[in-house]
């Protein structure tokens, strides 16, 4: 189970911004009206990802897919150097990482996105990462025990 502790203070309340626009931004990521805020109406957060970035992420799903891990990091990690609130691009650099037998590597990515992305994921993307985690830090175990 993930404590605060365990988390490294990873359980933490999301930072909202209020903007002289009259917009809200919750931990950096996404943008909305505060008209749309009080009626309820928002659409799905997508951390601000543009198509160039969505098109990134996609690439590195696709070669990831295929087993080609070292494809896939580089398309996850342009796409964070564009948009470092990407989600999705964390958590899918890091499961590229845990496929490839980088198991700290991949650690480090899903615990950012979960650190830093939480309040945006969905109930199953926090499952995920949560799960991927816990993967990471098996395998991590694992590479330790062995002589």
């Amino acid at each position: 189970m993930i404590t605060s502790e365990s988390a490294g203070g990873f359980l933490e309340a999301p930072r909202i911004e209020t903007h002289k626009d009259r917009t809200v931004s919750i931990d950096g990521c996404g943008k909305w009206s505060i008209d749309a805020v009080r009626s309820g109406k928002l659409p799905k957060p997508t951390g601000g990802v543009d198509a160039k970035v969505a098109s990134l992420i996609q690439a590195g799903r696709k070669a990831t897919a295929k087993g080609d891990y070292r494809a896939a990091i580089k398309a996850f990690t342009q796409a964070i150097g564009k948009e470092p609130s990407a989600i999705k691009a964390w958590s899918g650099r890091g499961y590229a990482h845990l496929r490839a037998a980088r198991p700290e590597q991949a650690l480090a990515d899903f615990q950012h996105a979960l650190k830093t992305h939480k309040a945006l994921m969905s109930a199953k993307t926090l499952k995920m990462v949560k799960h991927n985690i816990a993967q990471a830090e098996k395998a991590i175990a694992a590479k330790g025990a062995t002589p």
